[in-house]
């Protein structure tokens, strides 16, 4: 797939703890719901 892999997000939420960055995870829906992604 060229979804990125679940190291490549264990290593980016590590990364942006360390920094000190909160985040959040938002569902945009599906790939084809543009404007689901537009509102993420």
């Amino acid at each position: 797939t060229t979804f990125p892999t679940v190291r490549y997000y264990l290593t980016l939420e590590r990364e942006l703890a360390r920094a000190g960055v909160r985040y959040e995870y938002v569902e945009a829906g599906e790939v084809a719901d543009f404007d689901g992604y537009r509102r993420a």
